[in-house]
């Protein structure tokens, strides 16, 4: 079962040798591509990374130790497995060092022996993997406490700054003391009674160092470098020595700003500042080391996401396109698991990339009206599929009795329901109940929701950590039934946004219940509703066809097809540019009613080739043609640089038709 959620590129120059191994793989893995030598693996590799490279040693061109080497500089974590004759001291040794995963020799007269190598390689790559998610859960721990101990510091210093140890004096043009420090007033017995009016900083120099003082302070403005000068109280109750600097504050009003530094304690204050120094610039170091790990992490995170989406946005839509004209039940079902797969994989990329937005504060909530009771009839729809394959019944209770329509974030609200029910079925075993409880409080104006299941429970011990990020109840759980541990964490966020609070009742054996109340208003109107009632009805029923002329701009092969397919469909007239000098070229030479413009391509880029077209458009005075974004850079980041270079609106990948519609009819 390991090996057939894998793909494997295998190479091999014999013929007959290829064809046999290639026959026995496809019966067993998921996908198997194939190259004659290690040239063609390379180009395989440029367009699609399997998780096994399998491959001989001695090829024409580029042999399997050339290869293995190309893969580890440029495929550091790809597993390579050596299917070789030959097995000499040498050829070991190298492979040896480039880390190669394993080694069959040929031939292969018992097809185990290779099947429980590749289940071996694939089973180490997986523990890389999760060595590698706990690096990252660890890194950002580690982050957390470096930018509390951070807050800490900048606090202290804070303080050190109001509490200075020496007087601090600010004097007018005329050298009176218009504002003091606590440790000034001190010094020279300024209460708040006192008029500070009254007082000139120069009655406080000794008479015969005043003339040097007079004449250093009025050209302090000139940088002049600190003076000693002995200061005395008015009823000379004390003397000191202390040198004195200045700096101007304003030129306008020539306030200036003087402080007085008590030589006696010198020493002390020295060690002072060289403490507050060291604390400024460890406090720097920490700074900056946190913001290269957290640029880190956002360049991680967009390179994640754009190589997941990109292979993930064919297969997706390839098999939203065979199903759309398969009758054959079976078909239909494995169809279905396909793509439900591929929309897990992406829900754990969409988790991660919510709680990055959380992180960053940049999450946003917003409040439209809704179909709130067609919402849930839907969301139950979906989930009934999933739980009747362990048997599972779920239950309803209240959905008739909430309003029909209510003012809210329905993609958030559709997101933290459609976890929890799939914890609830997840966590259930065989024939359990899930139930579903909705109701509306009109006094308190609030919906509330709670989802209760008769599954596993949850350690008391357990309960106060269990919206905390990466955390489940404990590492067997994450084995048993898989997960990233990031979906209560986001879905306690989200509905802390709303402005409620996501709890969580559960006892070991009897099951758990987690609920939440969120304030909503109802949508009154019965326009409103019907309009949400016809327009709904409207996309379900209407028939699509376009009069248009549609560039599209796309490098991948896999993408140009799938695209293609969707705009047959609508009708459409499109021509396909491989890169942003193509599209250029196709622009200038013909009009387009839409460009849809993928980003990351060679050549020339999406926004580069953006940048350009609006260029041409407002040289040549034409009318700006709508362009959208239909790339795998999904972040929030990545949207406001479409949008700033020009770009009317995103899709993100993987897509499907409704996605293209969508954009279509907005602007068509």
């Amino acid at each position: 079962m390991i090996l057939k959620d894998i793909k494997v590129l295998y190479v091999e120059d014999e013929y007959d040798v290829r064809e046999n191994i290639a026959e026995l793989l496809k019966d067993e893995v998921g996908e198997v591509q194939i190259a004659q030598n290690g040239l063609e693996a390379i180009e395989i590799l440029k367009k699609h990374t399997p998780d096994v490279v399998l491959t001989d040693i001695y090829m024409p061109q580029l042999n399997g130790l050339e290869l293995s080497e190309h893969i580890r500089v440029n495929y550091e974590n790809l597993p390579v497995v050596f299917l070789s004759a030959f097995s000499n001291v040498e050829d070991m040794r190298k492979a040896i060092e480039l880390g190669i995963d394993s080694y069959i020799n040929k031939p292969v007269t018992d097809f185990n022996v290779l099947r429980k190598a590749l289940e071996k390689t694939v089973l180490k790559q997986r523990v890389r993997i999760e060595h590698l998610e706990e690096q990252v859960r660890l890194r950002s721990k580690e982050l957390d406490e470096k930018n509390k101990e951070l807050y800490l510091q900048s606090k202290e210093l804070e303080v050190l700054f109001f509490n200075a140890p020496i007087p601090y004096i600010v004097v007018d043009a005329e050298f009176q003391m218009i504002k003091v420090n606590h440790e000034a007033r001190r010094y020279f017995d300024i209460t708040e009674g006192k008029s500070q009016e009254l007082h000139k900083l120069s009655n406080y120099v000794d008479k015969k160092e005043r003339e040097r003082f007079d004449k250093w302070i009025c050209n302090a403005k000139y940088l002049n470098g600190p003076i000693r000068l002995e200061f005395s109280s008015l009823d000379d109750s004390w003397v000191n020595i202390f040198e004195v600097s200045a700096q101007i504050c304003s030129w306008d009003s020539r306030l200036m700003i003087v402080a007085l530094k008590n030589i006696q304690n010198e020493v002390d204050l020295e060690h002072q500042v060289m403490k507050n120094a060291a604390e400024r610039h460890k406090a720097k170091i920490l700074e900056q080391k946190a913001n290269v790990a957290n640029v880190a992490k956002s360049n991680f995170l967009a390179s994640m996401s754009h190589e997941i989406r990109t292979p993930m946005t064919g297969l997706l839509g390839f098999v939203e396109r065979l199903a759309k004209d398969e009758e054959d039940p079976e078909r239909l079902k494995q169809f279905a698991t396909i793509k439900t797969s591929g929309e897990s994989l992406l829900h754990i990329i969409n988790d991660i990339l919510d709680f990055s937005k959380i992180e960053s504060g940049k999450m946003e909530i917003d409040n439209f009206p809704f179909l709130l009771q067609g919402m849930l009839e839907n969301i139950v729809k979906i989930f009934e599929y999933p739980a009747s394959l362990k048997h599972i019944h779920i239950i309803t209770s209240g959905v008739e009795s909430v309003p029909a329509s209510i003012y809210g974030d329905s993609v958030r609200i559709k997101q933290v329901i459609s976890n929890l029910l799939s914890n609830a079925i997840k966590f259930s075993s065989e024939g359990a109940t899930v139930t579903l409880q909705t109701k509306y409080i009109q006094e308190r104006k609030v919906l509330c929701i709670a989802v209760l299941d008769t599954g596993i429970g949850i350690a008391q011990d357990k309960l106060d950590t269990i919206f905390e990020a990466f955390s489940q109840e404990d590492t067997s759980t994450t084995r048993r039934f898989g997960g990233t541990g990031l979906g209560l964490s986001i879905s306690s966020k989200i509905i802390s946004l709303m402005g409620g609070e996501l709890q969580v009742e559960s006892e070991i054996g009897k099951g758990s219940k987690f609920f939440f109340e969120i304030p909503v208003e109802i949508c009154c109107t019965q326009n409103e509703i019907d309009r949400l009632c016809s327009t709904q009805a409207k996309t379900d029923e209407e028939e699509l066809h376009f009069d248009a002329d549609v560039l599209v701009v796309e490098d991948n092969k896999t993408n140009q097809m799938l695209m293609g397919m969707i705009l047959d469909d609508l009708g459409i007239r499109y021509d396909v540019a491989n890169d942003g000098v193509e599209a250029l070229k196709f622009f200038v030479e013909k009009n387009y009613d839409i460009i849809l413009m993928d980003e990351n391509m060679p050549n020339m880029n999406g926004i580069e080739a953006t940048e350009q077209i609006r260029f041409i458009e407002k040289d040549d005075q034409k009318n700006a043609t709508p362009i959208v974004a239909v790339t795998a850079n999904a972040l929030v980041k990545d949207r406001e640089r479409f949008l700033e270079a020009g770009m009317d609106d995103y899709v993100s990948k993987p897509y499907g038709e409704k996605d293209i519609v969508r954009v279509l009819k907005k602007y068509l």
